[in-house]
């Protein structure tokens, strides 16, 4: 199912998204620690921990979203000794580390500051370094263009609920997932030099259109976006991209 939640001529602004690295040092026993992904979509870290001293287990909690996951070798962790955790595993010299459980996946939340706390057994006289690797938008590289005939397509997908025993009618809907379908007539950009990665992923920023009365006007954060297809033209000496479509992963307000 499409709705078209966004339909008229604007100004925009386009992020790249790239992987930024946050780093913590001496990282003791019950310390909170704060990544900032406020306007951008959520991901699943590359966290790195670099151990101190000598440690048994290691903990590390989302605060935010409650998940954690938990950590141990045979004979504990020496000083220096390295572990990954990423999406699908916790890695240790390469290999699988043997010990380590998630209670849930372990993601930076959307738009919010995420509270991550750290445990170390034993809780004193230990230390851990933590570097936190993830994709969100960029806040250095953004580039205004003015565009016309730029529209968003809102587009759900929704499954039958399988009838109950006994039954041969469809009782139900089940919500899916959530897309989102972009496209632009043209874009006017200012620089000649403009290069956009078809195998990148970006942030379109807009205002909800202000010659429209009886809503409040809103900035939207379209984010994970992909561009599918566009032409690259010049026109009056001015640099432009035409019939330009892709699509998005979320939507942010």
């Amino acid at each position: 199912m499409y709705e078209v939640i966004s339909s008229f001529d604007t100004e925009i602004k386009i992020k790249k998204e790239e992987l930024v690295s946050v780093p913590y040092s001496s990282v003791v026993h019950n310390q909170k620690l704060e990544l900032d992904n406020k306007k951008s979509r959520k991901s699943s870290p590359i966290i790195k921990v670099t151990f101190n001293t000598s440690v048994e287990d290691f903990k590390l909690k989302n605060n935010t979203t409650g998940v954690e996951v938990t950590c141990s070798k045979t004979n504990g962790f020496s000083e220096t000794d390295q572990i990954v955790i990423e999406e699908g595993g916790t890695y240790y010299s390469g290999a699988e580390l043997e010990n380590y459980t998630y209670t849930g996946i372990l993601e930076i939340k959307e738009n919010c500051v995420n509270e991550f706390q750290v445990f170390l057994t034993p809780a004193v006289d230990t230390d851990v370094d933590i570097q936190f690797q993830w994709l969100m938008a960029s806040g250095s590289a953004i580039t205004k263009h003015y565009v016309r005939d730029f529209r968003v397509n809102e587009r759900e997908e929704i499954a039958e609920i399988p009838p109950t025993f006994g039954s041969k009618e469809i009782t139900d809907f089940k919500r899916i997932k959530t897309s989102y379908i972009f496209s632009m007539g043209s874009l006017w950009s200012d620089s000649h030099f403009f290069n956009l990665d078809k195998d990148a992923l970006y942030q379109i920023i807009y205002e909800t259109d202000s010659d429209v009365k009886g809503i409040e006007q809103q900035t939207i954060y379209l984010c994970g976006c992909m561009f599918e297809d566009f032409e690259r033209s010049e026109r009056d000496g001015d640099f432009v991209m035409e019939n330009i479509s892709g699509k998005a992963i979320s939507m942010l307000k």
